[in-house]
């Protein structure tokens, strides 16, 4: 297995912060020796006073801490109703599409800018990278980076969180 751990590896949002990686002692052994740094969506720390109250008060409801992605359907929703209210009765699918992109344009949801490119992705996201990193306790998932993606296709930004 040399061969395999001189490689760099990267994971997916399906195995970001997975408890069940943790709790395989060889899968978990492999992770913090390669790195393997696994990107999901993540939350802007600009909108923290948007998204905070409504994590907490859905932890407490939950009794989990729902994830972005939770958050991220919300604003879609709030996007949908939006142009909704915005078309008339009976308007047909092109109608409805500008209105949801001309709603998405103006709103700042919880999971932060929602405006659209031309291909009608959102043009500003976050994304946070976690790795599995060895402590004294246990092994522990660790956010070691962030990328925001710029808007309108510009660079974005990356940072470099403490690691492990």
């Amino acid at each position: 297995m040399p061969e395999l751990e001189s490689l760099t590896w990267y994971g997916s949002d399906s195995v970001a912060l997975s408890k069940g990686l943790l709790e395989d002692p060889t899968a978990a052994a492999f992770a913090v020796k390669a790195g393997y740094p696994n990107p999901i969506l993540g939350l802007r720390q600009e909108e923290t006073t948007l998204w905070k109250p409504v994590v907490d008060r859905l932890t407490q409801r939950l009794g989990r801490t729902p994830d972005a992605f939770a958050l991220a359907a919300y604003d879609a929703l709030v996007v949908g109703v939006d142009a909704l209210k915005d078309t008339s009765e009976g308007a047909d699918a092109p109608g409805l599409r500008k209105a949801i992109v001309e709603a998405a344009q103006d709103h700042t949801g919880l999971t932060g800018p929602t405006q659209l490119n031309a291909a009608g992705d959102r043009s500003i996201g976050n994304y946070d990278f976690w790795a599995v990193c060895g402590r004294a306790a246990g092994d522990e998932w660790v956010k070691v980076a962030t990328y925001t993606a710029g808007a309108n296709g510009s660079a974005g930004e990356a940072k470099r969180e403490t690691g492990c």
